[in-house]
């Protein structure tokens, strides 16, 4: 199992697109990795963060950590296909994501 962290403002997505993101990421992480991920969700409160709190937000930080011995080939792979999944769920912009797929080996 691996962890993901999706950071995102509050009120940025409605909670059916929330529930197609989660689903659809772990679908990506299954089909890539072969392995199943857990999800954590975290919530920028409205008027802090992205966008200069100006709110309707769809800036999101989507953060893997995968195990020590996954290629950076297969690290672009889930990058590149989670971003899509986002893309096309929520309709952001590509711009919007910043997509992580570490391992714990560069954590002090």
């Amino acid at each position: 199992m691996i962890e993901c962290e999706f950071l995102v403002q509050e009120n940025s997505f409605e909670v059916a697109t929330v529930k197609m993101l989660e689903q659809g990421t772990k679908d990506v992480v299954k089909k890539i990795l072969n392995l199943d991920a857990k999800v954590t969700w975290q919530t920028v409160l409205e008027g802090n963060g992205f966008s200069a709190g100006e709110g309707d937000s769809e800036s999101s930080l989507i953060l893997f950590v995968v195990p020590p011995e996954t290629t950076d080939e297969t690290r672009a792979k889930l990058l590149a296909a989670v971003c899509a999944v986002w893309v096309e769920t929520a309709g952001c912009h590509k711009n919007d994501l910043m997509i992580s797929a570490f391992d714990h080996n560069v954590l002090s």
